[in-house]
């Protein structure tokens, strides 16, 4: 939108669109414009033809996959909850291996939240924790101990892969 402040004169009004729209067929882009209206409003829209600045010159982040966010600890966790119990409707198994990010297996394991202590008596598994540098923020992996399979993913998965 452009406002022509003060410009009262229908003349003066089309002598401006047709001057604009005369320079903008140069422009290789597609371009609307509509008349001046009576209150001196121009609109003209335009066609993005590059990749804008902020995507040429940055990538997406492997964590959040580029909405700026990722999810809490406590999602996390409630996500690893879940995981477990799908888990322990089907299988027998005491002793499974979690494995987190650092961050993460830190929260897990402070004594005051007792939130590993509660993951396994909740679900009557023995759970160790284990840290993996490779391991993003929002990610997590379950381990069989007596094997050394990774059973993260033999859950239901939701559409993106990612653990429900």
């Amino acid at each position: 939108m452009i406002d022509f402040i003060d410009m009262r004169h229908e003349e003066n009004r089309k002598k401006i669109y047709h001057a604009l729209r005369k320079e903008l067929r140069k422009d290789r882009a597609k371009v609307a414009v509509s008349p001046i209206t009576e209150f001196g409003l121009l609109e003209m829209t335009r066609q993005r033809i590059r990749v804008s600045l902020l995507d040429s010159m940055s990538e997406e982040c492997p964590t959040c996959h580029g909405s700026g966010r990722i999810i809490s600890k406590e999602t996390l966790i409630t996500r690893i909850e879940h995981w477990l119990r799908r888990y322990k409707s089907k299988h027998r198994d005491l002793r499974i291996r979690l494995q987190l990010h650092e961050e993460n297996a830190e929260y897990i394991t402070n004594d005051k939240r007792n939130i590993l202590r509660g993951l396994m008596w909740k679900n009557f598994v023995h759970i160790k924790i284990e840290t993996d540098k490779d391991i993003a923020r929002d990610e997590f992996k379950f381990i069989k101990t007596r094997t050394g399979e990774d059973i993260t993913n033999e859950m239901s998965l939701d559409k993106d892969n990612s653990i429900a």
